[in-house]
């Protein structure tokens, strides 16, 4: 026999969940063991300059590599295609 008393059950409780997360979670700024304008605070103003000069400084190694590869791999295709269309 299939279904029956717990099959119901279950799919009750299912139902009970889904409708529980509609329900819109509270904000962190709501959270009274968090405050946000103290997050920033204690931040030292020279490490957020040091991120963005990593930040800067990686974009820049990604960038000249893109060219690098393309640079290389665009001739190589058209060796390619120039040697395989001359036979």
């Amino acid at each position: 026999m299939t279904g029956g008393v717990g099959f119901s059950r279950q799919g009750h409780d299912s139902f009970r969940h889904n409708r529980k997360l509609s329900h819109i979670r509270p904000s962190m700024k709501d959270n009274p063991y968090t405050n946000v304008k103290d997050v920033d605070a204690g931040r030292d103003a020279s490490v957020s300059k040091e991120a963005a000069q990593w930040r800067d400084s990686m974009r820049q190694k990604q960038k000249k590599l893109r060219i690098l590869i393309f640079g290389l791999l665009l001739p190589a295709i058209l060796l390619l295609a120039t040697l395989a269309a001359g036979i």
